[in-house]
C-alpha cells in the first residue's frame, strides 16, 4: 500500500511525537488541524490507525499493526529523516 507524504506525516506525528489528535498533529507538522482530522479519519478507514473518540471529538489515535508496518518501511525513511527522526 502506498500512502501520501501528508498521510505518512500524520503516522509520524502519532508514532514519533505521540500526538494522536488533530490539534496535536497540527502542532508538530505543517498540516492544519482541519486537514489533520480529515487525514486521521482516512487513515482509520484504511486500517492504519485506530481513533479514540471522546465527547464527539478525536481524542487520540494509535497505529494498528498494518500502520506500524508502513511506519517501519524503509521506503519512507527519507521523510522521517527530513522531520528529525
Amino acid at each position: 500500500m502506498e500512502i501520501t507524504k501528508n498521510e505518512f506525516e500524520v503516522l509520524y506525528g502519532i508514532e514519533f511525537w505521540n500526538k494522536g489528535d488533530p490539534q496535536g498533529i497540527a502542532n508538530v507538522t505543517n498540516i492544519s488541524e482541519k486537514d489533520a482530522e480529515t487525514l486521521l479519519k482516512s487513515l482509520e478507514e484504511k486500517g492504519l490507525i485506530k481513533i479514540e473518540i471522546r465527547d464527539g471529538k478525536i481524542y487520540g489515535a494509535q497505529l494498528t499493526s498494518k500502520g506500524s508496518e508502513i511506519y517501519e518501511d524503509d521506503k519512507y525513511l527519507n521523510w522521517k529523516l527530513e522531520w528529525g527522526y
